[in-house]
């Protein structure tokens, strides 16, 4: 069973993120069908609760690999023939209803606790690390959110360090535990089918003198540089889902303003220079472009020119509160990096706070203005304006699920735009 993890601060509750010591990882166990922390390579545990790995598992927890139930406050990963350090940490107990509490101990992540707004409520949902999962990248919807992706699925340690100077039987030994077991790499400056070129994820594998080791958690599915709907064939195999949604108003303004950006579209050329020298206004009325979000959820490209209905938007719903296991807000980016990462462990990096993907400056198409903005209405893209209602109303309540404050914004916005 997984726990969550808190600490008593003077402040209040200060939530922590990763939630394992930071010589190991979270992972799900599957042959415990139960989450664990997983020792870096090489590194032996002691406690009464320690447990050897199965080939069933992430490459992290192998069956030469040892680790822990979180909840064993005593265990620790420590090196062979090493005085064993204390076991640090502050001892917290979470009552998780219904009788039931859990104890462990908190571990460090700095960045996320000056990061992340803590409630002064104790959460009330225990994080699980993630197994298999892909991402739904809808177009203008936060193409950032890769880093978030990459640094969870592939984790740096403190014993997990760089290889340099690699021989063969060095690569066949540590390289299936790096990110190229997880991912395709790609040298820079080159493409490469299923991984984004241009995000700087600090320590992916490349094929280089160098080779720096992370630890895999889980399995990512799909091609993550490219806007692939939701898919049957993934939901037959229970992958869960990853998304980021947007204010559709602002997400038109976005791919107006990127050359009209209307993936899936018949004829994007022919549709571009139809309209460059359209208002926003009159630009989010063409054939396909309202409805993008619902629309790649339920299994259409962004810019498919169906008319969309009721039973369409409940379709969407549906999916989202059953298998997607993450929905955040691109105008809360900050804080849902802190979501994620309470729901599922693993520490922030500062990578994941930045915009990777910045909008050019210069494009050859009439652009839109903050006013050009404010002359839309709901009625210009009334499905998704619905989605993305019922999307806020589920952050706020899994922000308060998992410990973290909810912006008096997000209930009380002051615009259309909020």
């Amino acid at each position: 069973v997984a726990v969550v993890a808190v600490v008593a601060y003077h402040i209040g509750i200060v939530v922590e993120g990763k939630p394992c010591p930071s010589n190991s990882v979270f992972l799900f166990a599957v042959h415990l069908q139960s989450s664990v922390c997983a020792c870096a390579p090489g590194l032996s545990c002691i406690g009464d609760q320690c447990t050897r790995g199965h080939a069933s598992n992430s490459p992290s927890f192998q069956a030469y690999d040892v680790g822990f139930p979180l909840q064993c406050i005593t265990c620790k990963c420590v090196k062979d023939g090493q005085d064993e350090p204390p076991v640090t940490g502050k001892l917290i107990s979470v009552d998780a209803g219904l009788g039931t509490k859990f104890a462990y101990l908190d571990f460090e992540d700095p960045l996320f606790d000056s990061t992340c707004p803590v409630s002064m409520s104790s959460p009330t949902t225990i994080p699980t690390p993630l197994f298999n999962a892909t991402w739904l990248h809808t177009p203008k919807c936060g193409s950032s959110f890769t880093s978030v992706i990459y640094n969870y699925f592939c984790q740096q340690t403190t014993e997990s360090t760089n290889v340099t100077g690699i021989s063969q039987n060095v690569l066949d030994g540590y390289y299936p535990r790096t990110c190229q077991f997880c991912y395709f790499p790609c040298l820079p400056n080159n493409k490469c089918l299923g991984f984004s070129t241009w995000a700087p994820h600090d320590g992916i594998g490349k094929y280089t003198s160098e080779v720096e080791t992370r630890m895999c958690v889980g399995q990512l599915y799909g091609v993550f540089n490219s806007h692939v709907t939701v898919r049957e064939e993934l939901l037959a195999l229970g992958i869960s889902y990853l998304t980021m949604v947007r204010n559709p108003l602002r997400r038109l303004m976005s791919a107006y303003n990127h050359d009209r950006h209307a993936f899936g579209t018949d004829n994007r050329p022919e549709m571009v220079a139809e309209t460059a020298d359209w208002s926003l206004k009159q630009w989010v009325a063409y054939p396909g472009i309202s409805g993008c979000q619902t629309k790649m959820i339920i299994g259409f490209t962004c810019a498919k020119k169906i008319e969309l209905t009721q039973d369409h938007l409940d379709l969407a719903i549906h999916l989202l509160n059953t298998r997607f296991a993450f929905v955040g807000l691109v105008e809360h980016w900050d804080l849902s990096v802190c979501l994620f990462h309470r729901m599922f462990g693993g520490a922030i990096h500062k990578n994941e706070l930045l915009n990777l993907r910045p909008s050019a400056g210069e494009r050859k198409v009439k652009r839109a203005t903050t006013e050009d903005l404010e002359t839309l209405v709901v009625e210009d893209d009334p499905i998704d304006f619905k989605l993305y209602e019922h999307v806020k109303r589920l952050f706020v309540t899994r922000l308060r699920q998992y410990g973290l404050q909810v912006p008096s914004i997000l209930e009380h916005p002051s615009t259309i735009f909020d």
